[in-house]
């Protein structure tokens, strides 16, 4: 038995930041819950999602947002993973379906490939597989990967897709509406120098990466680097860091949208 616990948390800084209080509610019981572990990856006016791994399954778990009450429960139609190494891109909450993206290298074709899956609130597959995006190499490295970003707000999501060439990185980003049709795609060459710990694209689609030199801590230099579609060389700002000899900038950090100015800012944390 489980009970379906939400936390809201602050996160800052550990240097400054004081303790802070958890808040947290409860639903009923959930008879039978296999304790698997979740994650809360959507919410409605009247419903939470959550994403559940079970081996060797995917589940939905639907709660009701009022009273956090477990209305359903979805076995997602994935390929079974004894037959295809797979990995979960993203899962989309449409009005009356349910669309999950996952990629795999395919040996036979050489390639890397991007799929995603229609289904219903049954659980039951609707349509054919669709191939969203693929890139070639001899093998999964030199294929490259994807990565899935949901732009809920224009109505589409993007396929972001990368792969490194001698020491040059080829990074793809192509256009999909929701039914999982290209409508556009824009490229970027990158120098692969230094390490990307972050990527983010603002709502003009121009690119930035929070990237560090090297790995370890001491004497790291940082830096954001800007592509825009109309340019080939990156806009470079480097990061002041304060008492650097004390203080080491962790992969732990924020990044959000500002307003005013419409730029991604990232907020690093010790």
């Amino acid at each position: 038995m489980k009970y379906l616990l939400l936390l809201f948390l602050c996160f800052a800084s550990i240097i400054t930041c004081p303790a802070q209080t958890v808040q947290f509610y409860t639903g009923e019981k959930i008879e039978g819950y296999d304790k698997s572990p979740a994650r809360l990856i959507d919410q409605d006016n009247l419903y939470l999602y959550t994403f559940r791994y079970r081996e060797p399954d995917y589940f939905l778990d639907v709660y009701e947002k009022e009273n956090l009450k477990q209305v359903t429960v979805i076995k997602i139609p994935l390929p079974s993973k004894y037959t295809i190494q797979y990995d979960v891109e993203y899962l989309f909450i449409r009005k009356d379906t349910f669309q999950i993206c996952y990629s795999y290298f395919d040996k036979n074709e050489s390639s890397e490939k991007l799929e995603m899956i229609t289904f219903n609130k049954g659980g039951f597959q609707i349509g054919d597989t669709k191939l969203i995006d693929r890139s070639e190499g001899s093998n999964q490295k030199k294929a490259g990967g994807f990565s899935v970003i949901n732009r809920k707000k224009f109505g589409e999501f993007l396929s972001y897709g990368y792969k490194v060439i001698n020491d040059t990185s080829y990074i793809n980003i192509d256009h999909f509406d929701c039914s999982g049709t290209k409508t556009g795609s824009q490229y970027f060459l990158s120098n692969s120098s230094g390490y990307i710990v972050h990527s983010s694209i603002d709502d003009d689609c121009d690119l930035y990466h929070l990237t560090r030199s090297k790995l370890g801590n001491r004497k790291v230099n940082w830096s954001i680097k800007i592509y825009s579609p109309e340019s080939d060389q990156a806009q470079i700002i480097n990061l002041q860091q304060p008492s650097a000899e004390k203080i080491y900038l962790s992969n732990f950090f924020k990044s959000y949208t500002d307003i005013k100015t419409g730029l991604i800012c990232f907020h690093l944390t010790r």
